[in-house]
């Protein structure tokens, strides 16, 4: 493979051809190489440390019993892998092809590269080159780790900016430059991100997952924890134990601890919270034999706070600042419930597996269609040692889920998720955690610095009429107008039948709940559907937006639209006569683009991208695909010649329509010329060995559709 310049000009190497192969099956506890290039293959069944040595290396990893090993200074290594995985010590590069997983770097500079399905990339410390592959990936970049390059961000894709004090798109704009054919982020302090072969105009505000900004809410809770103030029947800040809790206690299902109530005298001697210098400590420990019969006999104790009896909330911003334990079966947690006693709905802050740190667990809880459902969302962060801010913004119509301040996840708000919660935050055994293991028999701690509360200022929910710079408008739970001006305006409708007029400029147009009228007016503007649950049908040339599949289903108008972005679901996007950006996003999505220059990005899913008029001239145009997934995607063309004069139209005769491919290097673009003077650009898609049509796909006989 080509090897890669970072942001600074350093040129990034990969590892060489290996001339050595090494199977970890059937091998001791260390398997060593030679001298020269190697190749090594784990076995999940083989609890192995395969060590390279000098030369180049390159580790493939089957499962968490193999493990790499390699020292400074012998060559450049790889590491490949299915699972997530970070980065050891002294190996520059890492592979990690699993959908849902993570990569994360080490202190040099590596080349971090992601599968076909959606991964986090983070690189750490070094300036690193971060490729995502096809799928709508995360890049994580934290204040003072360096310098990085991506080199494949596209529209599905997102940014996380964590530590920059950046809290706005405005923020992130006025930071961002076109130089040459790469996009620079200016982050201060020496330290740049670099959107390589990306043209400026390219970057849309809901790529970019920045901080919480706190200076529109109002402080309504703070407990520093200089002590811990319980509750004892008259006043007090925290409680411990459930309000419907035993006398004894409580505990929750599948969890293998008992929560200490700390007016029960029998039990006082195992109080579970302890305060030190402003930090609240959980201590989850094994029970006392003595006592277990005084628990119900469970075998661990542990504690649990709730503010049931002195604070309530709906909506709001609410935070925990902690450093959470780690080891199996552990499962600390922050979280909200209804002050009124019903459950669900439920609203988890953050949740952990001990044994798995690096990954947040982030859950709604409903009931609003009369059964327990939930959504339950992954975020994975690289750094999670000592004291992180986990929390979360509950807003009427949205759910926005924050780490150190910054966003790492968000979805819809509940419809019965509208009633005042009080927060509880405890440390549990087993469940999803598994069987605890020997930190929670050597007892393990939570340790809580702080928990904060704020309230939404209502005026800042109000809808407002753009002034005519660069606005952001929000509806109200009812139906309304909002108007944009001559600037670039992101509006969001809200609940109710809201009419979104976006006027000049290139605007962004969010309905959300309610059956919504849009009309962008001039410029290039968007109706933005990412949070749809279900299967749309978004039509440009129609002029229409149906929400489902059923014939009855609830039709939007779409009135001068451009661009639209689809949801959750498996949508069917169509463009128009003019340029149009269509963005499938989750689900496996249909994209036609039409006639005009078309940009098309299908997003996680298996996806199929379609291509009409083969037998017109100029055909549909000059498209771009962007996240094209070689292994999953499809590809579908009408109107195809019968060139052998078969009396079928087939792959023959659509190999036969192309005039030339031209394949401008490792992750460079795949352009398709037909005939007719069409042609398709696979953006990001080239090898430096793509000749055909067929290159382009695993299996050209269920990828590519001709009729």
């Amino acid at each position: 493979m080509t090897d890669v310049t970072n942001a600074r000009g350093v040129l990034l190497s990969y590892s060489a051809a290996s001339l050595h192969h090494f199977s970890a099956t059937g091998a001791g506890p260390l398997l060593e190489g030679s001298d020269g290039p190697d190749s090594f293959w784990g076995d999940n069944g083989v609890t192995v440390t395969l060590a390279g040595g000098a030369g180049d290396d390159i580790y493939n990893i089957y499962g968490p019993r193999n493990t790499a090993l390699e020292e400074a200074g012998q060559g450049i290594d790889t590491l490949k892998t299915w699972m997530s995985m970070r980065l050891p010590a002294h190996i520059e590069n890492l592979v990690v092809t699993g959908a849902g997983r993570h990569a994360f770097g080490n202190d040099l500079d590596n080349i971090i590269t992601g599968g076909s399905g959606r991964q986090t990339l983070d690189g750490g410390r070094g300036d690193d080159v971060l490729i995502g592959g096809a799928g709508g990936d995360i890049f994580a970049v934290e204040q003072g780790n360096g310098s990085d390059l991506i080199l494949d961000f596209t529209g599905d894709d997102s940014l996380r900016l964590t530590g920059y004090g950046l809290s706005s798109f405005d923020q992130v704009a006025a930071r961002l430059s076109q130089q040459d054919d790469d996009v620079v982020l200016d982050l201060g302090g020496g330290e740049i991100l670099v959107f390589a072969n990306t043209a400026l105009q390219e970057l849309q505000a809901g790529q970019f997952d920045l901080e919480v900004d706190l200076t529109a809410m109002t402080p309504s809770f703070t407990d520093n924890f200089n002590s811990l103030a319980l509750w004892d029947g008259v006043d007090g800040t925290w409680e411990s134990n459930f309000w419907w809790g035993a006398a004894n206690g409580s505990t929750l299902a599948s969890q293998q601890q008992w929560y200490i109530d700390t007016d029960h005298a029998p039990t006082q001697s195992l109080n579970p919270f302890s305060v030190d210098d402003g930090v609240l400590t959980i201590t989850a420990a094994p029970a006392p034999e003595g006592l277990r019969s005084e628990i119900e006999g469970y075998a661990y104790t542990s504690g649990l706070l709730t503010t049931y009896r002195s604070f309530e909330q709906t909506y709001g911003y609410f935070e925990i600042r902690a450093d959470m334990p780690e080891g199996k079966g552990l499962w600390p947690a922050f979280w909200l419930l209804p002050a009124d006693g019903r459950w669900p709905p439920e609203l988890d802050v953050v949740e952990l597996a001990g044994q798995d740190p690096n990954r947040l667990i982030l859950t709604a809880h409903s009931k609003a269609d009369g059964s327990h459902s939930l959504e339950s969302l992954i975020a994975d962060v690289s750094d999670t040692e000592g004291f992180h801010r986990f929390g979360v913004l509950w807003g009427p119509e949205e759910i926005v889920w924050t780490y150190d301040g910054t966003e790492v996840m968000r979805a819809n708000t509940p419809a019965d998720m509208h009633v005042p919660m009080y927060m509880v935050v405890n440390l549990g055994l087993g469940g999803f955690a598994g069987e605890p293991g020997a930190e929670a028999a050597a007892g393990a701690e939570m340790k809580v610095d702080y928990i904060r509360a704020y309230s939404l200022d209502e005026a800042s929910l109000l809808p407002v009429q753009a002034d005519g710079g660069n606005d952001t408008l929000i509806g109200t739970a009812a139906g309304e107008v909002l108007q944009g001006g001559s600037g670039d305006d992101l509006m969001y409708g809200k609940a109710g039948d809201d009419r979104l007029f976006g006027e000049a400029g290139d605007d962004i147009l969010h309905g959300n709940v309610g059956i919504d009228y849009f009309d962008g007016g001039s410029g290039s503007d968007t109706v933005d559907f990412r949070l749809a649950n279900i299967g749309l049908r978004l039509d440009l040339a129609a002029g229409e937006a149906r929400l489902g599949a059923a014939p009855d289903s609830a039709v939007e108008r779409l009135v001068s639209i451009e661009n639209v972005t689809g949801g959750r679901g498996n949508d069917t996007l169509i463009g128009d006569d003019g340029a149009n950006v269509l963005r499938g996003r989750e689900g496996s999505d249909s994209l036609t683009g039409g006639r005009g220059a078309d940009l098309l990005g299908g997003g996680s899913g298996a996806d199929l991208f379609c291509f009409m008029k083969l037998d017109r001239s100029g055909g549909d145009g000059h498209d771009s695909i962007t996240g094209f997934g070689r292994g999953q995607d499809r590809l579908a063309f009408g109107d195809v010649i019968d060139a052998d004069g078969d009396g079928d139209a087939d792959l023959g005769d659509l190999l036969a329509a192309v005039g030339s491919v031209s394949d401008s290097g490792l992750g460079g673009d795949v352009t398709v010329a037909f005939d007719n003077g069409a042609t398709i650009t696979f953006l990001g898609a080239g090898t430096g060995a793509v000749d055909s049509l067929t290159d382009l796909v695993n299996n050209a006989a269920t990828q590519i559709e001709v009729s």
